[in-house]
């Protein structure tokens, strides 16, 4: 059980790293990407509401904006009006996804492998945003390992003090814990007694 929940805390933990040293520093242009709100859409609804979908739902709810747009995206990206419409539907679709996927084509293209590369590449002062990402995942990584330390430790005191933790709180472990051991078996004996004079 203990060691069960040490790697799911350890896991738990570095996903939470990953996450904050991918997205949570901002500089300049270069800010980090939005978290997507495509969980909060059922599976169901996934697969029954596409771009072509959303997009006949915002013409039927405000025609004249949608049509501005998809003229104002076929003048600037210089696009097809088919082309178009079926940016802006996946844009409709899933914003913070497409926002997302933009940055990440357009980090592509200018030679960036990463949003690391591409916040310090775009940045006035290059060494010095190195120098502010470095200083955030370290404060990060030790932030995580502090935390996955103190549940460590939490959780050697609960196995020297032989004791579990479920649900109820704090148990005495009966596989660890020769006290616990030993009163159960004055009670199993204690119950015998009391049902042999019962018997007679």
């Amino acid at each position: 059980m203990a060691k069960f929940i040490v790697w799911l805390l350890a896991a738990v933990g570095a996903v939470l790293l990953f996450q904050q040293s991918a997205h949570g520093f901002t500089t300049g242009s270069a800010a980090a990407p939005p978290k997507s709100t495509a969980a909060s859409i059922s599976p169901t609804a996934l697969h029954v509401l596409g771009p072509k979908q959303y997009l006949q739902m915002e013409k039927m709810k405000n025609p004249e904006k949608t049509e501005a747009t998809i003229k104002g995206l076929m003048k600037k990206n210089k696009l097809t009006r088919e082309q178009a419409e079926k940016r802006y539907g996946e844009f409709l679709a899933d914003p913070d996804g497409f926002a997302l996927r933009a940055g990440e084509a357009r980090n592509r293209a200018e030679g960036y492998r990463n949003w690391e590369e591409a916040a310090i590449g775009r940045s006035d002062d290059p060494e010095a945003t190195r120098a502010r990402i470095e200083k955030f995942k370290a404060d990060n990584q030790k932030k995580a390992l502090g935390i996955i330390g103190l549940l460590c430790s939490f959780l050697l005191y609960t196995s020297s003090t032989n004791q579990v933790v479920n649900f109820n709180g704090f148990e005495d472990n009966p596989r660890t814990n020769p006290a616990y051991q030993y009163m159960q078996t004055i009670r199993a004996e204690e119950a015998a007694k009391e049902a042999a004079k019962a018997a007679k």
